[in-house]
């Protein structure tokens, strides 16, 4: 419950077209490009991009 200032990541896909952003207080910022499935890799970079903010993130929150 007192995660107010948590930072929430969202992605939106329609299976070909993947876009990120993320939401932190108020304010949402969307990442300046788009991915496509045809650059697989790409797309997969950035989850596990999202993945080691989240944890990097969770971490931070766990320090006394």
């Amino acid at each position: 419950m007192g995660d107010r200032h948590r930072t929430i990541y969202g992605i939106l896909t329609d299976g070909n077209l993947w876009q990120f952003g993320k939401l932190y207080d108020d304010v949402f910022t969307q990442h300046p490009e788009n991915f496509t499935i045809d650059r697989i890799e790409r797309v997969y970079g950035a989850l596990e991009g999202i993945m080691q903010l989240v944890e990097w993130e969770d971490q931070e929150r766990m320090q006394p």
